[in-house]
């Protein structure tokens, strides 16, 4: 399977990712925040290790399936019509879960801030992506 720059691109930026959390492994506490209720408070955690490398994993998880998603497909020859939108949308995604993550650490090393209000820009991204998506397919009117 011959891997697409942009492909090879993500997946460098997966292994930084767990590279980050190998450092970040030692230095968490035992507990790490993990789920926050709508009033911004903490309601679930895990251990240092999930804490530590579950964002990670779910992100290479989703991926590698974001890999053979197009390489499944029974109508290949349509990939191309979009494979700018779906790039940009796994690129977006990991910037989405990266800053999730970061969120999630910086709490854990008692940084205490409106988690609600940080969320705001994750939840933006959705809407990013769909506005980018149908606006790349739009085309001009030709003269």
């Amino acid at each position: 399977m011959k891997l697409r720059k942009m492909e090879i691109v993500n997946l460098v930026a997966i292994v930084v990712f767990f590279a980050v959390a190998a450092y970040l492994y030692p230095l968490l506490p035992a507990r790490v925040a993990t789920h926050w209720d709508i009033n911004g408070q903490v309601n679930g955690y895990m251990g240092r290790f999930w804490g530590a490398f579950f964002v990670p994993v779910l992100t290479l998880g989703s991926n590698i399936l974001f890999l053979f998603i197009p390489r499944i497909d029974p109508k290949k020859e349509n990939n191309e019509k979009f494979r700018k939108s779906f790039d940009v949308f796994v690129s977006l995604f990991l910037i989405f879960m990266f800053y999730i993550y970061a969120l999630a650490i910086f709490w854990a090393f008692g940084h205490v801030f409106n988690m609600n209000r940080l969320m705001i820009p994750a939840f933006a991204f959705p809407l990013i992506i769909i506005i980018y998506s149908y606006f790349e397919f739009i085309k001009s009117p030709r003269p």
